[in-house]
């Protein structure tokens, strides 16, 4: 063996050990990536999304003294009492769209499992309902998807829709 040929096989060692080095370091970032995004994962199924009014009960739950917590409370009714008359009870808190609605239109279509709720607006109170409109994606006789809007009727107390022929939600 010459003294060229051992000068030559060290450099090739060294860049093993590098090549070596990066591939752990790349495989350590990737676990603290998975191991980040299942704790992370797991959190937003244990731990679900809490609302704005459950929010406020919380700190109604947790005021120092009662005078605070009474306070808070006459809030936390006050917003109920507000969003009762904008019809809001009549949205799920999940997703924001109206349980009859859905129900009666899922009813109609071909393909009842492919419905997407895209988006629900609820409006006005008057003559005891509200107008609301729903845009939702679904399963076309030819395969495709396709988006539609629905207008609909809602009764105040019950919650029930009827779905409309059209318009804004006033007939």
């Amino acid at each position: 063996m010459s003294n060229d040929d051992t000068h030559a096989a060290t450099p090739a060692s060294e860049d093993d050990r590098t090549r070596k080095q990066w591939r752990g370091a790349f495989y350590g970032l990737a676990g603290l990536f998975l191991v980040v995004s299942a704790v992370t994962t797991g959190e937003a199924l244990f731990y679900p999304k809490t609302d704005d009014a459950g929010m406020e009960r919380i700190k109604v739950e947790q005021a120092e003294n009662a005078e605070e917590r009474a306070l808070l409370a006459q809030a936390v009714e006050a917003r109920a009492a507000v969003e009762r008359q904008k019809g809001i009870h009549c949205l799920s808190a999940w997703n924001g769209s109206n349980s009859s609605t859905v129900d009666q239109v899922k009813s109609g279509l071909l393909d009842p499992d492919s419905f997407e709720h895209l988006e629900t607006t609820i409006y006005g109170n008057d003559a005891g309902g509200h107008g609301l409109w729903m845009d939702y994606r679904a399963r076309s006789e030819d395969g495709g998807m396709y988006v539609a809007r629905i207008h609909a009727r809602v009764d105040h107390e019950s919650c029930e829709a009827r779905i409309l022929a059209g318009g804004l939600g006033s007939g």
